[in-house]
């Protein structure tokens, strides 16, 4: 048996950190291939060079989802390091503990396997070393915790953040806000020396207020933007011994082998292009008013037969002018697009309210009446379950009426809302669209969100107070 090359191979593995990845992925993946790509390389070159400290101290990396970021980061790279240097402390950051547990757990797996005890024999950890924390024999750690997590009394010498706000909170400002405000005020005084530390981010980008976004403002931080399909020549250093680099031209693709051209079209139409530019392109929108667009929209020129008859009602508490509107708009869902009908929009009192909707129901018989089950909207859903109509208790969770119709966004770019060529009504509803977030009111904007929610959305999860008989 030759054991040069084995030899060889470890040799590598010891000093390259992208051979050792490579090692790694085959070990917590054993029936996957990692493609390896230009993009792993640079990634992995100064991944490297951040977690030994010295010159660069700040790294981001912004790519596209499932582009291996926390195999190489969250499982790789501690591992990596500790064995190098088994006095390091290394805390690694997820939006959620579960996630970040089982990152932990891969390295884990990893760090005690024979092959790795091999290349690293003073880098040892205990059999049955605990998720969260664990220690080697010569006093280095690896810690797992979740964005504004405790870490009283803890201090490290490098510190990963792998996607520390989930998809969902990224449209919401109180979130953004909380992260930032925890990362600096808690996470980064958890340098043990400031001077020789090192912190490396990397996520998809959600918002241009993301954590990503707010350190990018400081310029303190070196970027690693790489977008799935290119949008400038840039050219990206591999490594320095030998002295590599990859040009990247305009239109050139990140991963053409997982992610070909009409791949990445199709998750731009099903995701819509605000939330495509921001995960794949790591170029979110500013929300200035552009959540929806009126060119999204369709047109129709007479309902089609069939489908389900569904009125959207946003309910407001009082008649004042300075007071929200009213707004019960009647829908026809066909074959998975949204027909406008009528829109109904008044400031009028409870029992006005409640005396059209029951009108309205009269001439278009609906099959379905969602109601948001708060203020004014609870005693409407009661009167009218006690009196036979389908109606539907709506809870749009925790989310702000701006993150709500972002999520929503995406189906009216696909085509699936359709709005009448002409009506008396039409014009309104296109200024609140056009103002939105901006604007005045949003009860057309909140009713739209809803109906969007319950067409598209599993119809066990709305809870039916009652059918009329």
């Amino acid at each position: 048996m030759n054991i040069a090359p084995n030899r060889l191979l470890d040799a590598l593995m010891r000093t390259d950190f992208l051979t050792f990845a490579q090692r790694v992925f085959r070990e917590i993946n054993p029936n996957r291939e990692f493609h390896v790509g230009w993009h792993h390389q640079t990634i992995a070159y100064f991944a490297a060079r951040a977690a030994a400290g010295g010159d660069i101290d700040r790294l981001i990396v912004n790519l596209p989802p499932r582009s291996a970021k926390s195999t190489l980061l969250s499982v790789a790279l501690p591992a990596f390091v500790l064995g190098r240097d088994p006095t390091k402390r290394v805390i690694v950051v997820s939006y959620n503990q579960n996630l970040s547990n089982s990152f932990s757990r891969q390295t884990r797996q990893v760090m005690q396997t024979p092959w790795y005890r091999r290349l690293f024999p003073d880098t040892v950890i205990p059999n049955r070393a605990a998720e969260e924390q664990y220690f080697t024999s010569r006093g280095g750690w690896r810690m797992a915790t979740s964005t504004g997590g405790t870490l009283t009394g803890k201090g490290g010498d490098l510190i990963i953040i792998d996607d520390p706000l989930k998809a969902d909170d990224a449209y919401s400002e109180t979130a953004r806000d909380a992260l930032y405000g925890w990362a600096m005020k808690t996470l980064f005084t958890r340098l043990d020396e400031k001077t020789k530390g090192s912190i490396i981010l990397t996520q998809q980008r959600q918002h241009e207020d993301d954590l990503s976004g707010h350190m990018l403002r400081t310029g303190e931080w070196l970027d690693i933007s790489l977008p799935a399909i290119a949008v400038t020549e840039e050219r990206f250093i591999l490594s320095t011994t030998p002295l590599r680099s990859h040009l990247r031209r305009v239109g050139d693709l990140l991963d053409p082998v997982r992610e070909p051209l009409e791949v990445l079209r199709g998750l731009k139409r099903q995701m819509g292009t605000a939330a495509f530019e921001a995960q794949y392109q790591q170029a979110p929108m500013p929300p200035d008013g552009d959540v929806i667009k009126l060119s999204w929209f369709r047109t129709y020129d007479a309902l089609p037969e069939g489908g389900e008859t569904v009125f959207s009602v946003d309910t407001a508490s009082k008649a004042g002018l300075r007071n929200d509107w009213s707004v019960i708009g009647v829908w026809r869902i066909v074959d998975d697009r949204c027909y406008l009908d009528y829109l109904w929009r008044r400031r009028v009192e409870y029992p006005e309210l409640k005396r059209s909707l029951i009108d309205l129901a009269g001439q278009y018989l609906p099959n379905r009446i969602l109601i948001e089950d708060k203020g004014s909207g609870s005693g409407l859903l009661q009167d009218l379950k006690a009196e036979g109509y389908p109606v539907n208790a709506y809870e749009p969770g925790s989310l702000d009426k701006e993150s709500r119709m972002r999520i929503q966004s995406a189906k009216i770019e696909a085509g699936r809302v359709l709005l009448p060529a002409q009506a008396p009504w039409l014009e309104e509803f296109q200024n609140e669209v056009r103002r939105f977030p901006n604007g005045a009111h949003d009860d057309q904007i909140d009713a739209l969100s809803q109906l969007l929610d319950y067409a598209f959305a599993p119809k066990d999860t709305f809870f039916i107070l009652s059918y009329r008989t």
